[in-house]
């Protein structure tokens, strides 16, 4: 496959990021970034989440992550790889990592789909993102329609990646969508 890379002329964050310092989660933890050029041929690119649907809330939801975060190997990916997690309760997410590193209504949740499959010393990580994988898409495929849905961005989980019992917590799309329209509509379009 081509790449085509395009610089990033301006990244907006939200005046409520607060950056991860001495174990302090991140919070509203987006970016909207606006492109040195447009980008051609983007009919692939996913849809924003236009609401948190009844679908969306269920557990065990098959969702999918992509990036060139840090592997089993403990390196950085040299390719684009994919990850297939399952959408976990916010309550289950608030149990592993407590009320205060998960922002309830902002936040979603994945990780292992089948986490009686992980997590001993046959198959010691579970399925997850990991370093490297940070700001990358978390979103579903409908094949009925062949679409993909962003419902979120990889924020934060554990240091040891695929750590059982600790699903990754992604910044959800949803409660963002109006500040995201307001932004690409008033953006400067760059042809």
């Amino acid at each position: 496959d081509d790449w085509t890379f395009i610089e990033v002329n301006t990244a907006l964050v939200p005046p409520g990021y607060v950056a991860e310092q001495d174990g302090t989660p991140y919070f509203e933890d987006i970016a909207v970034l606006l492109l040195d050029q447009p980008v051609q041929d983007a009919t692939d690119l996913p849809i924003l989440a236009t609401s948190i649907d009844p679908q969306w809330v269920s557990e065990n939801m098959p969702v999918r992550s992509v990036g060139f975060g840090v592997t089993r190997l403990g390196q950085l990916s040299e390719y684009l790889r994919g990850v297939d997690l399952a959408r976990v309760a916010v309550s289950e997410c608030v149990s592993a990592w407590g009320s205060g590193g998960v922002e309830s209504g902002k936040d979603i949740c994945a990780g292992e789909p089948n986490p009686g499959n992980c997590g001993f010393a046959g198959v010691p990580q579970c399925a997850d993102t990991c370093s490297g994988d940070s700001g990358g898409p978390l979103f579903k495929f409908d094949t009925a329609t062949q679409t993909s849905t962003l419902h979120g961005l990889v924020s934060r989980g554990s240091a040891a990646c695929g750590l059982a019992g600790y699903p990754g917590i992604y910044t959800g799309i949803a409660p963002w969508k109006s500040a995201i329209e307001e932004v690409i509509a008033t953006a400067p379009l760059r042809i």
